[in-house]
């Protein structure tokens, strides 16, 4: 080899180690953003509830503590499930029937949605649809899908549709909103950490993460297209 040839190689090697260290940095601030802000102002909004408590001006605060300590629960599950997806350590493959995890998904959605009053439907082929994959880390990711799907429709009784079909690559998952359409610069980040569609979106951008952590260790991806009247965002599966 000569050597202007191994000095290219070397330099390649170190521009994309730095490459990577710096993406590495780029995930801790991340991080330490998270723990310092979005994590702990529930926390210091149910410490200072407690410290309300009994005063005359104030109301009995459990419903309200109840509800800061839920959403740091929230939080900081969506970060350590975001954590799990995005190492390989964290998944069971098998051979498995990709209508259950999506079945399985609506189903876990159904009580938000009947709360909502919102229709919520499903569409899966008569045959077998066959992946390898984690069944659980599939039915999370589909679960936010339609989660997001339903927080974020226009009407409140706007109905969303999640189907199964064939596509080149192999199965896609759908979920078709009645929502706002995103602009098309917004909707490429969304699936990055601690993006959000809507500046007053709830959670801190973690769900969309997590599903296109979970599209890509199964060797797929996930995406979002634009609807007359609405959004559809999708997981492409290759077919075992």
């Amino acid at each position: 080899m000569a050597r202007g040839d191994l000095l290219d190689r070397r330099m390649a090697a170190l521009t994309a180690a730095a490459a990577h260290v710096r993406a590495l940095e780029l995930q801790r601030q991340e991080a330490l953003h998270f723990l310092s802000h979005d994590l702990r102002a529930p926390l210091s909004a149910t410490l200072a509830l407690i410290e309300l408590q009994g005063s005359a001006q104030v109301a009995s605060p459990l419903p309200a503590i109840e509800l800061q300590t839920r959403r740091a629960l929230g939080l900081a599950d969506g970060f350590v499930q975001l954590a799990r997806a995005e190492s390989a350590r964290g998944y069971r493959m098998a051979l498995l029937d990709l209508r259950d995890p999506v079945v399985e998904a609506v189903d876990a959605c159904w009580p938000q949605a009947r709360a909502k009053a919102a229709p919520l439907g499903s569409e899966t082929p008569q045959h077998d649809c066959l992946v390898l994959g984690d069944p659980a880390m599939l039915t999370r990711a589909v679960v936010n899908l339609v989660d997001n799907a339903l927080k974020h429709s226009a009407r409140a009784d706007a109905g969303v549709q999640c189907r199964l079909i064939a596509c080149e690559a192999g199965w896609r998952v759908e979920v078709v909103d009645a929502g706002t359409p995103l602009q098309p610069e917004i909707a490429d980040g969304l699936f990055t950490r601690f993006r959000r569609g809507h500046s007053t979106a709830g959670g801190v951008g973690l769900g969309l993460a997590f599903v296109q952590a979970v599209a890509q260790h199964h060797g797929g991806r996930a995406g979002w297209c634009a609807q007359p009247q609405g959004n559809m965002f999708f997981i492409e599966l290759p077919a075992s």
